[in-house]
């Protein structure tokens, strides 16, 4: 299918994984996985569920966790013969609401090196022994998907809503009808049963939603006889890998799903990683939910064809790298300054902190990201030693896969050059082109113009020093950087230095060395 056809879906295209979504009144509100980026679980709202607004992200303050062990780990080849790529941090977030107050919960996976992952996963959700659309409140439990893997089983116990104090001991209530990871479980008590939804299958080809019922919240569980509710395996579907499914009404009483998936070609491309899609379903008394398949159109009818993503505020969208220094970053209207580091976006450990802000790319269809990287005159440093200073943009997925394009300058003012890098540690990919350029001095190049362009199948990066646009690199297909992972791209700026240490960095002045970044971008 074409990626410019106009459509509903992706209601919350580009990195957009394991929605959750509810009604409170005649607003939507939804969040989603940010694994290792801060801010983290973004929050969008909505009143058509076509139109929806960046609003806030419920982890915005840096004293509410750490990001320090949330690396991209690389997993030895699975059954698709393909090397995944598992990045920590805040994973399956569910959103609820109860007396003027919304709670989210989620899973926070701490890598550890040397260590196997998802040795101490657990993935938390939050429920209600009650109809979540209109029964009394009772009680509050938490169900989720208990280690170790891949067979997880979904467990439930009580809390204290107010304090999250544990109440009850641990009980299993199902164990999936058999894909491996069953996970993202959610219950709803309608019509006398409590229904069970869990994705099961992994995250990828396999990924389905199932669910089970009792007439009792602890059990026993029966599965519905007709499972999966929906899958896109072993079909010619364009919206594949679909799993991670939240259940909600419309105040006309109809009911909706939203689900994660990937826009995935014929030659299995699929650069936007995991978005947010909408499909209608329906419920009916005493029946089992039926979910109809997510398609980029819908059958039922909505205010318009076509999703628009908008930002309460510029700043909600800027995200960071784990446990970055914000001091380093500075945003003031079409200006960011940025303070290099040594520490490269390439680099996972744990104390790293990488100067590098980022915006999520939102549209398949020609998308166009660009900045314009003020010049310092020659590469900031105080020591007699040569110094490298890089700055650019890059097209990123993680520390081990990204495409970039930058001004990479040393002391000596004539050394300089614009680098082409493109790296996918898991397929084996490494590419690099550079090509020398003018001084800073000449009055010509003392602005460097960088630009990225995407769409399904390509992207292609471009600079401009005052003699018009020129490619560097090629046109990387984008298969090159599509692979079995968690998070989606984002377009990002980044500074940093080479062979001298942070601390003896300067200005001209003896002051913190800076790079200027304007009318940055991303469509």
């Amino acid at each position: 299918m074409p990626a410019n056809n106009p459509s509903v879906n992706p209601i919350i295209p580009g990195f957009a994984p394991d929605p959750s979504c509810i009604r409170v009144g005649d607003t939507y509100y939804l969040v989603n996985s940010a694994f290792q980026y801060f801010p983290n679980l973004p929050i969008y709202t909505s009143t058509d569920l076509v139109n929806w607004t960046h609003t806030t992200n419920a982890i915005n303050r840096r004293s509410q966790l750490s990001f320090a062990d949330s690396f991209t780990r690389i997993a030895p080849p699975d059954q698709w013969g393909e090397s995944m790529l598992a990045s920590g941090g805040l994973y399956a977030p569910t959103i609820r609401h109860h007396d003027g107050l919304f709670y989210v919960v989620c899973t926070n996976v701490i890598q550890r090196f040397g260590e196997d992952w998802g040795s101490d996963v657990r993935q938390n959700f939050i429920v209600t022994s009650r109809d979540p659309f209109g029964d009394e409140w009772r009680k509050s439990y938490i169900v989720g998907s208990a280690v170790p893997g891949p067979m997880t089983t979904i467990k439930l116990f009580e809390i204290d809503l107010a304090t999250g104090k544990k109440l009850s001991d641990e009980k299993l209530i199902w164990r999936g009808t058999g894909g491996v990871y069953p996970e993202g479980p959610h219950i709803w008590l309608k019509d006398g049963w409590y229904y069970l939804v869990i994705s099961e299958g992994g995250c990828f080809p396999d990924h389905m939603i199932t669910a089970a019922r009792s007439r009792e919240l602890w059990g026993p569980y029966e599965a519905y006889e007709n499972n999966p509710l929906v899958t896109a395996k072993d079909t010619d579907e364009y919206i594949q890998h679909i799993g991670h499914s939240d259940m909600f009404t419309d105040p006309e009483g109809n009911w909706w799903a939203v689900c994660l998936g990937v826009r995935k070609d014929k030659k299995s491309r699929y650069l936007m990683g995991r978005e947010t899609f909408l499909t209608p379903m329906s419920w009916p008394k005493n029946s089992w939910p039926q979910v109809s398949q997510p398609k980029m159109t819908l059958a039922r009818d909505l205010p318009t064809k076509r999703t628009t993503i908008t930002a309460q505020n510029p700043e909600v969208e800027y995200i960071y790298l784990r446990d970055a220094d914000l001091s380093a970053h500075r945003i003031e209207a079409n200006t960011i300054t940025l303070r290099p580091t040594s520490a490269d976006v390439t680099d996972g450990r744990r104390d790293a902190k990488p100067t590098f802000i980022a915006k999520r790319i939102r549209t398949l269809d020609r998308g166009v990201a660009s900045v314009t990287l003020r010049r310092p005159s020659s590469s900031p440093a105080r020591s007699n030693r040569s110094t490298t200073f890089n700055a650019g943009i890059a097209f990123y997925k993680d520390e081990h896969r990204f495409a970039r394009l930058y001004l990479s300058q040393t002391s000596t003012p004539s050394a300089a050059e614009i680098v082409f890098e493109l790296r996918n540690a898991g397929k084996s990919i490494s590419r690099d082109a550079r090509i020398s350029v003018p001084s800073g001095e000449d009055e010509d190049a003392k602005n460097v113009q960088l630009r990225i362009t995407y769409s399904e199948e390509t992207i292609e990066l471009h600079y401009n020093i005052g003699k018009g646009w020129k490619g560097l690199g090629g046109t990387v297909d984008s298969l090159e950087l599509t692979g079995l992972d968690f998070t989606g791209p984002v377009v990002g700026l980044f500074a940093c230095t080479v062979g001298d240490r942070e601390d003896e960095l300067a200005g001209s002045a003896g002051q913190r060395a800076i790079v200027v970044f304007e009318d940055f971008s991303v469509q």
